[in-house]
């Protein structure tokens, strides 16, 4: 009987340790899936803003354009 309490015993110890093991490492899982997902966002956030700084600089050029177009035709509409 002592010898199967001992053997119980010993399960249960290598059951915690793999237990705490386990939930070690599932916390690094998460932590590390955490700041992945920052990073992602991050990274998101800063081509959005590139892409609407570059969609504002092609607006205003074709605002630019429209104007150097409209101020062309009301010269040639002038000259007939």
């Amino acid at each position: 009987r002592a010898d199967l309490k001992e053997r119980a015993d010993d399960f249960r110890e290598d059951a915690e340790e793999y237990l705490h093991a386990a939930r070690t490492k599932a916390g690094d899982l998460v932590s590390e899936a955490k700041k992945r997902s920052e990073t992602l966002i991050t990274d998101a956030k800063r081509k959005a803003d590139t892409l609407l700084v570059d969609a504002e600089k092609v607006l205003t050029g074709a605002r630019q354009k429209v104007g150097t177009v409209t101020e062309e035709g009301a010269r040639v509409k002038g000259a007939v």
